[in-house]
Formats: structure tokens, C-alpha cells, sequence
């Protein structure tokens, strides 16, 4: 997204509530669709210059619920002071779609361009 940018999650009913947040990630409470549960997330990038993520989020529940979904920015990047807003499914076939997840953040990865 171009710095400056409003992110298009900001006006998105999905990234509401928080969830967790760990440095420049923030993960909103997921919303069941189907057979999974789609997990809003938003970077925000509060460096001075752009930067690639790669981030590693896990959702659990009860039922042995488990899965843990990627984004990667590795494509443009996040230029600073913008953001990134992406909507990633969690599924686990088999395994019931919980109603209150655990979401832990992972992983963070920051890599700025140079």
C-alpha cells in the first residue's frame, strides 16, 4: 500500500476488535466463514523506510482446532508510515471451527529496504 495510503481494513467491519498485537502487527478477532475463520490482520509500518514481513500466526481451539496462517509483504513491501491490511483463512479440516479461538502471534520478521 502507498505511504499515506488509509489501509482499506481501516473501514472493514473484520478489523474492529484486537485481538493481540506484537511491534508493527496487529491481529483482529477472526470471523467464522464456512469451514474456517478469516484472521484480519494489519502491519503497520512505524520505521522510517520500507519494509518486508513475514509473520506466522497461529489460531487454536477447542476440538484440536490448529493452524497456523502466513502473511508476507515480500512482494512491494510496507512503506513507512503505511499500512498493510490482509484477511487470511484459517481452516483445519475435520476439526470444529471454534467460536473463541486462542490467536498468538508467532513469528515477526522485519526486513527493511536499504
Amino acid at each position: 500500500m502507498r505511504s499515506g495510503a488509509s489501509p482499506s481494513g481501516a473501514d472493514d467491519e473484520n478489523f474492529q476488535q484486537r485481538a493481540v498485537v506484537k511491534g508493527d502487527v496487529t491481529v483482529y478477532s477472526p470471523v467464522r466463514t464456512g469451514a474456517g475463520l478469516t484472521v484480519p490482520v494489519e502491519i503497520k509500518n512505524g520505521g522510517s523506510r520500507r519494509a518486508f514481513y513475514k509473520v506466522d500466526i497461529r489460531v487454536q481451539g477447542p476440538g484440536g482446532f490448529d493452524v497456523t496462517v502466513h502473511v508476507d509483504t515480500d512482494t512491494v513491501g510496507v512503506y513507512p508510515g503505511g499500512s498493510w491490511p490482509v484477511e487470511p483463512t484459517a481452516s483445519d479440516p475435520g476439526k470444529p471451527v471454534p467460536k473463541h479461538p486462542q490467536i498468538t502471534i508467532e513469528h515477526v520478521s522485519r526486513r527493511e529496504m536499504f
